[in-house]
């Protein structure tokens, strides 16, 4: 099950190849393009769709998805996903539309039928289908556990991950800008984020906060620095940290900023034992909409 969208230049005589499709493609970030496909996978965010370039033949009825008078290239982004997948997508899908001056054809029972494009025709489509694949897949596996969150933390954890680089940007190296990870706790989500050493960070609301210590070994090594990892609870941490700034935003966080790590959490973190066994990451495609399977399983 996917989103499909299809396109068509508004200029008769436009000429769109596969070069042109490569080209296009490999100047922006997070694509891998080649030969037909361009495939966008973002480290940061876990969000992955692709465009796709295939030619049509030219004798094909009209308002087939093989119609002559599309572009030979195609949009899909599967269903069954958080909702900000849609989201990101559409930022791919308007850029695509405005550089080479398109119109869609869109198929999707809620969404744009043929003509202009727009966000909100996007991302009204996306929802509607999204939904859809959640009843579908809940009334194929109704017994089978799912994980979740409600969709503004979703939305807020997405966001942070979406934005970090740029963020980390307008801070310089002032602070670390992490990535916010997703982790399955006995059947439930939490989030963490990997703090290296005590160095400056700017720290967002988690659950979990992985901090990556190096020691010295014996002697009889060499002194060769070592690493291993510990675990602290938000709450656990938070009592050490609150004293520093705190930014607000849909996603609150400390700000630690310091040319020393202070000799309290330098403290508190070489006396933390590492935990017997860590916990399982997960990606973010399942991290689902709670309010969707909730909807899903009451329809």
């Amino acid at each position: 099950m996917s989103y499909d969208l299809f396109f068509r230049s508004r200029s008769p005589e436009m000429r769109f190849s596969c070069e042109d499709f490569v080209r296009y493609f490999m100047q922006r970030p997070w694509y891998e393009a080649k030969e037909s496909q361009a495939v966008y996978w973002n480290e940061d965010s876990g969000v992955y769709f692709y465009f796709e370039y295939s030619e049509r033949s030219g004798d094909s009825e009209v308002g087939h998805e093989s119609d002559s008078s599309l572009l030979p290239v195609t949009f899909s982004l599967n269903y069954f996903r958080p909702h900000p997948f849609g989201l990101e997508a559409e930022l791919e899908v308007a850029a695509f539309i405005e550089a080479f001056d398109l119109t869609v054809s869109d198929p999707q029972v809620s969404g744009m039928g043929d003509g202009e494009y727009s966000k909100e025709g996007f991302l009204r489509g996306w929802n509607a289908g999204n939904a859809v694949s959640y009843q579908a897949i809940l009334s194929h596996y109704p017994s089978r556990r799912f994980l979740t969150l409600p969709s503004s933390r979703i939305e807020a954890f997405w966001r942070w991950n979406f934005n970090r680089k740029a963020r980390q940007i307008e801070i310089g190296n002032t602070a670390f800008v992490p990535r916010i990870f997703f982790f399955d706790i006995g059947g439930e989500v939490q989030t963490g984020v990997a703090w290296v050493g005590g160095m400056p960070i700017l720290l967002p609301f988690v659950d979990l906060v992985f901090v990556i210590r190096q020691r010295l070994a014996s002697p009889q090594s060499g002194f060769r620095p070592t690493e291993d990892i510990v675990v602290f609870s938000w709450r656990e941490l938070e009592s050490i940290i609150r004293r520093f700034r705190k930014i607000s935003g849909e996603l609150e966080a400390y700000e630690l900023c310091y040319e020393v790590t202070p000799m309290d959490i330098e403290r508190a973190v070489f006396e933390k034992q590492p935990p017997a066994k860590m916990p399982e990451r997960i990606a973010f495609d399942q991290v689902l909409n709670r309010e969707l399977l909730e909807q899903a399983r009451g329809s």
